[in-house]
């Protein structure tokens, strides 16, 4: 490793058991690894549960005085993993000294594997978490009500459970690429044990495909726990939707505490190495939880994607501009087929091979031509086989019945599937206005149709979180 990297990564100075054992204040190596931030980054081994030893590290900013009160950050390592793995694989220190948070990271326990059981009674490492958290605040000037809990994995499971047991001690749980299972969530259809709202950020990853519950999908799990959050925080409204790339976004404002969701299109079971930076932009820097206990907003959450388009086939409702709207007539998709090429024939006395499936090489999403008034600004007039089309931008269009070109401008262009009337009603494809007209990116995944400011993956969640709108 370069002297610049090992500047902007540092690796750590010892082992978990050389700094728990010496109970090592890491400042003097620290200063030697690590950028040039001046925090110091402490080491414990002490009995917080009587009948066991407990480790954990401290990491408090060098901008830390006593008289200002600052926010508490606690990080969960994944199973297998350390206390030290969870400081060295976020960027929560650098997050501490930006905004003076202090961060603690709990070894859960001694070998990084804690039995998770869920249920209404503290395991010992519940009471660990919730001990620890007193101990911080007896020691440190702490902001009450901007106390936060995040985790990787098992340190998804172990955050979910303490904000279900003790969420009222928190402002915001965030929670990474370990979805609880169903049936600890669910009785049925009714809501299991918890403590009520407190804000919650989830990530997860189209390639994670551990599955916590046997017998479901991990689309599903995600799912359910997006679902039982939703619920407690009074998530009644749809979310802003925001498509950038790989990352899917939904942000779901809550009468009782807010809700963020991001799916990564081309993330495995892991957390991304902005992952912390993430939880705190989009949802922790945003919220505390106030005097009378109610979780409320210093900062507007993020708009989502201004006057995106978003459509779902054979769907009457459309998501424009994070708004719910009507469709003249449910939006419908036709696909464009091709033949793969011949299979070879079976010899004598084989069986023949299978017949082609045939694959789909493009697909065309309709809309009546008057959707576009809605969707893109334009003015529109037509008679069910014509339609005269003024754009946002005052260029003038003209589509007709049965054409694959479109006049703008006096110029020919060709939109790859004819116009069509149904039932009296011109509909047009959208990709073509999309793209040539508004000069958006246009994102499709299974039914659903993304239109927006720039290209992006939709991923299984986001598909499922736009069907729960429009569906």
């Amino acid at each position: 490793m370069t002297k610049m990297a090992e500047r902007l990564f540092p690796r750590p100075a010892s082992t978990l058991l050389d700094v728990a054992t010496k109970k090592l204040e890491l400042s003097g190596y620290y200063s030697e690894i690590a950028p040039s931030l001046g925090g110091k980054l402490l080491a414990f081994q002490e009995s917080v549960i009587d009948g066991r030893t407990d480790h954990w590290l401290e990491y408090v900013p060098d901008s830390y005085k006593a008289e200002n009160a600052v926010p508490l950050v606690i990080s969960v390592h994944g199973g297998g993993q350390s206390d030290y793995g969870q400081f060295y694989e976020t960027s929560w220190y650098r997050i501490a000294e930006r905004t003076g948070a202090i961060i603690a990271f709990p070894q859960m326990p001694q070998n990084g594997m804690s039995v998770f059981t869920a249920g209404s009674t503290p395991s010992e490492d519940m009471l660990f978490i919730d001990k620890l958290i007193e101990l911080m605040k007896s020691k440190y000037t702490i902001d009450t009500g901007r106390i936060f809990i995040q985790g990787m994995s098992m340190g998804d499971l172990i955050s979910t459970q303490y904000g279900r047991l003790f969420g009222h001690k928190l402002a915001g749980i965030g929670m990474t690429s370990g979805p609880t299972a169903p049936s600890k969530l669910y009785d049925g259809n009714k809501l299991m044990y918890n403590d009520g709202p407190v804000a919650v950020w989830q990530s997860r990853g189209t390639f994670d495909t551990i599955v916590t519950e046997p017998g479901h999908q991990r689309a599903d799990i995600n799912s359910a726990n997006r679902r039982f959050w939703m619920e407690i925080n009074g998530c009644t409204k749809p979310p802003r939707l925001k498509l950038a790339y790989n990352e899917n976004w939904a942000y779901y404002i809550g009468e009782k505490a807010p809700l963020v969701y991001r799916d990564y299109s081309n993330q495995g079971h892991n957390q991304s190495s902005d992952d912390a930076e993430c939880a705190w932009d989009s949802l922790f820097s945003r919220i505390r939880r106030d005097e009378s206990g109610k979780i409320t907003l210093l900062e507007d959450l993020p708009e989502g994607d201004r006057n995106a388009v978003v459509l779902l086939d054979g769907s009457g409702f459309a998501y424009v501009d994070n708004v719910k709207v009507p469709v003249e007539k449910p939006v419908f998709i036709e696909r464009d087929y091709a033949m793969p090429s011949i299979p070879r024939p079976g010899s004598e006395g084989t069986r023949p091979e299978p017949e082609p499936e045939r694959v789909v090489m493009e697909t065309y999403t309709y809309i009546p031509v008057s959707f576009l008034e809605t969707a893109f600004g334009a003015k529109v007039q037509s008679d069910g086989l014509t339609a005269f089309v003024t754009a946002a931008d005052g260029r003038q269009l003209c589509f007709a019945e049965n054409n694959l070109g479109i006049m703008m401008e006096g110029r020919v262009y060709d939109m790859g599937r004819e116009a069509k009337t149904v039932d009296g009603i011109l509909f047009v494809p959208v990709e073509w206005y999309a793209q040539w007209v508004e000069e958006k990116c246009v994102n499709k995944k299974d039914d659903v149709v993304y239109i927006g400011p720039r290209p992006g993956t939709l991923t299984n969640d986001m598909v499922n979180i736009i069907k729960e709108i429009l569906g």
